[in-house]
């Protein structure tokens, strides 16, 4: 038994703290997915701004490589 529940005097003091104590579990439990769902909500932005970046990079590498292609300096 954990200290709250050897506090109470009556059994029913007993089911009513240890109600309490699954309550404030579960709120912990919750507050933890919570912030884990947070935290992938972030990495999934961080990895879509990355991609989003890479294309762009890529785009203008192709713009360029087009551009010189045009003109004769590609090989």
């Amino acid at each position: 038994m954990t200290a709250q529940l050897t506090l109470a005097r009556t059994p029913e003091q007993q089911i009513f703290l240890g109600t309490n104590a699954m309550l404030i579990h579960e709120a912990l439990a919750r507050t933890r997915m919570y912030e884990d769902h947070a935290a992938a909500s972030q990495e999934r932005l961080a990895r879509q701004l990355l991609r989003t970046q890479r294309w762009r990079w890529l785009a203008r590498y192709a713009d360029r490589r087009a551009n010189r292609a045009a003109t004769g300096l590609c090989r």
